[in-house]
């Protein structure tokens, strides 16, 4: 049977058996104190120690965000005290040295949990890796950016990333406490949670934290979102606040719901047309030194393992090329390009191999799927976590599919290379073997994704335009 009780730096926790006795949950585990009072728009600082056994049998509140909720999995009501984790372990003694992945979910830097039960970890703890999953602040309390609160803190407007990152640091002290392995850590997340993987991949506040990066629809070389510098975020954050004829004291007085919503539909008209909001990460010079897709290019981050994927559903930044871009051909291209191309530059430059992957499994209605749009963005999550069975009309193809990507992330998590016995070859991504592991309803394996010489040249332009694709022009269609 797994560990029942742990022993943190701040005090000791018990944990409950999971559905699965052989795994032990360990929900609402705190890494950082509330931010609230004082410290709400203040960076996350260390939770206060505790002497008696904590019990964490209950996943905290998501954090605030727009009611009512966009992500099915936030339910309950949410909160500012929200800065807690969870862990799934198979561990039967904190001895064993698993390997550990740490997940960060999606919502566009709006709406999210870490809570959600198709991302819990029992199929990892059955293949013997442990999971965890954690909230992050969103919105404008998670990224609002203003003089007045730079010479409070000392910084401003990273708010959100700033708690990925500690509770990045605070898996890496006290993992070993749950039988995992502080130096083996894989860091991975889906959609702007594989954006903030890249993030936590090149912030120099924690680049010796982990050891893998996987990034599912995430970008790659590219980037979904416009990364402002910081003194450009902050002029648009003093306009809201002077429309609105809002000061400091509205800003520690008002509700949170009210300042997220308030100042979310105040910043709206300062967005270019592709984005959703202001309020996500900025070029602070101090956890993100630049376009994390442009650091990627250059070569700024670690040379460690990477996989990276994408989902024929997904669009992201493609609402900006798909206006202008005349071939339709080219487009699942710019679509499969967060894999693919960040693989390419790295032949290009000499860097560790990318493994890229990239699937058009047609979903059932159960699972958001739809004539217009049959593999919708993030329909891979129940595949990898192993939770079809929160869906129904998923047939033994599926599940056949959600045990080998099961198995390759898991793999990966504990060798760097996510073939093993009884799998389909997955080779990584080479100049002499440009191939991806491609998913569709006829069947699966590696092969070389682009079709035709219009995808190809799709690939190369976005290997030569890192960060934000604003237009297509030297595009040849």
């Amino acid at each position: 049977m797994a560990l029942l009780t742990a022993k943190t730096q701040y005090g000791p926790v018990r944990g409950i058996p999971g559905r699965d006795p052989a795994s032990t949950v360990f929900r609402g585990i705190p890494y950082a104190k509330p931010p609230v009072g004082e410290l709400r728009f203040g960076p996350a600082q260390p939770a206060e120690p505790w002497t008696e056994e904590r019990l964490c049998d209950c996943f905290a509140p998501a954090p605030v965000q727009h009611k009512p909720y966009v992500d099915p999995n936030v339910t309950g009501e949410t909160s500012e005290d929200c800065l807690y984790l969870n862990i799934w372990t198979p561990a039967e003694s904190p001895d064993e040295k698993l390997p550990v992945m740490f997940w960060t979910y999606g919502g566009g830097f709006e709406t999210g949990t870490g809570a959600a039960p198709e991302t819990d970890g029992e199929a990892f703890n059955r293949k013997g890796v442990i999971l965890v999953t954690y909230n992050y602040r969103l919105g404008a309390l998670g990224y609002l950016a203003l003089p007045e609160l730079a010479a409070k803190f000392g910084m401003t407007g990273n708010m959100g990333l700033l708690d990925q990152v500690a509770a990045l640091r605070w898996v890496k002290e006290n993992i070993s406490a749950f039988g995992g392995d502080p130096d083996n850590i894989t860091i991975f997340g889906f959609s702007a949670g594989g954006m903030s993987t890249r993030m936590l991949m090149s912030s120099p506040l924690c680049r010796t934290y982990f050891s893998r990066v996987i990034c599912e629809s995430g970008s790659g070389i590219t980037d979904s979102d416009y990364y402002r510098p910081l003194p450009l975020k902050i002029a648009i954050c003093q306009r809201a606040m002077k429309k609105l004829g809002w000061t400091m004291d509205d800003l520690y007085t008002r509700e949170a719901l009210d300042i997220f919503d308030t100042l979310q539909e105040a910043t709206k008209p300062e967005l270019e047309f592709w984005e959703k909001t202001v309020f996500c990460p900025d070029i602070d010079g101090f956890s993100l030194l630049e376009t994390p897709g442009v650091q990627i290019w250059k070569g700024l981050v670690p040379d460690v393992p990477v996989i990276s994927g994408s989902v024929s559903g997904d669009r992201g930044w493609i609402r900006i090329v798909e206006k202008d871009v005349k071939d339709p051909d080219m487009i699942p291209a710019f679509k499969y390009s967060r894999g693919v191309a960040w693989a390419q530059r790295n032949v290009e430059a000499g860097r560790r191999p990318v493994w890229t992957y990239h699937i058009e499994r047609t979903q059932p209605a159960s699972h958001f799927g739809s004539p217009e749009n049959p593999m919708p963005h993030g329909s891979e999550l129940a595949y990898v976590f192993g939770r079809l069975d929160l869906y129904e009309g998923f047939t033994e193809y599926d599940y056949r599919l959600s045990e080998i990507l099961t198995s390759y992330w898991t793999n990966f998590a504990k060798t760097g290379d996510p073939n093993g016995k009884g799998l389909p070859e997955w080779p990584p991504f080479t100049k002499e073997q440009p191939v991806s592991f491609h998913v569709t309803d006829e069947g699966w394996g590696s092969e070389p994704i682009m079709k035709n010489d219009a995808q190809r040249r799709a690939i190369d332009f976005v290997v030569k335009h890192p960060g934000v694709i604003r237009s297509v022009d030297g595009l040849e269609q």
